[in-house]
């Protein structure tokens, strides 16, 4: 019975215009002479009107008369003039709002008593965008290892001429480089600030998390330092107090811009990169991972204990950048943990 109904010509054709409605694709039908027949709500929403019925191509045309859409015209007439019988390219279109499209259409000429031209659109615009994203970010990732190499060979020369500069400087122009070199792809890729996901998204629970993280990090080296001074340890001063507030005004206010620039430079550069550009189910750890050992390497100058502490930092940060996609919970505890280290005497 129901084989019957699909069979049925007066059905069928029920079930036909529905397909069209449903489907994402544009599909426009136009006579011999250029008169649209039928377009589905999919190409309608493209040429941004509410129906195309009894339009011809050519007033389409000059209603669209940009030169951006020449490609998309020329699957139409091609096809029309009886160049090819059937036409598949991908175009580029835009619409009378200014909306940019990346179509793969498809455009065939019919004979016979139903003679016309049919024309079916896909929308790639987003898929388009998804693989200009994959791509710019390898730029981002190339450009940024590129910078902590020529860290880690500055500071090589550094040691061979016998400290002719700061080692401080290595850092901190290798800092502002990376952020010179986001601000460049910002203003000449396809990527935004939205992809670097620096602005926060669940606020009350990234400081949750963020607090409760430095509030153990900062009981840790607390209790550690209790313990050693205890056992006697000689890796503190006997003659500092226990919280060393002496170092200068201007420090910590500079040490702010220190510590965006390297969350900026490991975690929008390196770690975003990573995790967008692998396709596997533990992107995120190699991100990880990969993104505290170079954050050690950043810190080649200081000797290897420091770096192996900056690792550990780093890979507590990268996992709270993993979890809520914001550079501020990552600011916040490296900026605090690098304080309190300081004044606990940790880092001199």
């Amino acid at each position: 019975m129901e084989v019957a109904k699909l069979n049925d010509p007066s059905k069928s054709s029920i079930y036909i215009q529905q397909i069209m409605s449903d489907m994402k694709n544009g599909v426009l039908a136009l006579d011999r002479k250029g008169k649209v027949i039928y377009s589905n709500p999919q190409m309608n929403a493209f040429f941004e009107k509410e129906t195309l019925q009894d339009q011809t191509v050519y007033s389409l045309m000059q209603e669209n008369a940009n030169p951006a859409n020449d490609s998309f015209w020329d699957t139409i007439t091609d096809v029309a003039y009886g160049h090819v019988v059937h036409h598949q390219k991908k175009v580029s279109y835009t619409s009378p709002s200014g909306k940019e499209y990346s179509f793969h259409t498809i455009s065939s000429y019919l004979t016979g008593e139903a003679e016309g031209i049919v024309i079916t659109v896909a929308d790639e615009t987003e898929y388009e965008l998804l693989i200009r994203k994959k791509h710019d970010t390898t730029i981002v990732l190339i450009g940024i290892l590129l910078l902590v190499c020529m860290t880690v060979l500055v500071t090589e020369l550094h040691v061979f001429l016998n400290g002719i500069f700061p080692h401080d400087w290595i850092a901190r122009t290798t800092e502002i480089a990376a952020c010179l070199f986001l601000v460049y792809v910002l203003k000449n890729t396809s990527l935004t600030l939205k992809d670097f996901d620096i602005v926060p998204k669940h606020l009350k629970k990234e400081l949750f998390e963020s607090f409760f993280v430095l509030a153990v990090m900062v009981a840790g080296m607390a209790v550690g330092k209790t313990l050693l001074i205890t056992a006697g340890s000689a890796l503190f001063a006997l003659n500092k107090p226990f919280f060393d507030f002496s170092a200068p005004n201007a420090y910590y206010i500079k040490y702010i811009g220190i510590v965006f620039l390297q969350e900026l430079q490991t975690k929008c550069g390196l770690q975003k990169s990573i995790t967008k550009i692998l396709d596997h189910r533990h992107a995120n750890v190699l991100g990880i991972v990969v993104t505290s050992i170079m954050f050690m390497a950043l810190h080649v100058q200081h000797g290897l204990v420091y770096m192996v502490g900056a690792g550990i930092l780093s890979a507590v940060l990268a996992v709270l950048y993993s979890r809520h996609k914001s550079l501020l919970g990552c600011c916040i505890v490296h900026y605090s943990f690098g304080i309190f280290g300081l004044v606990l005497g940790w880092i001199g």
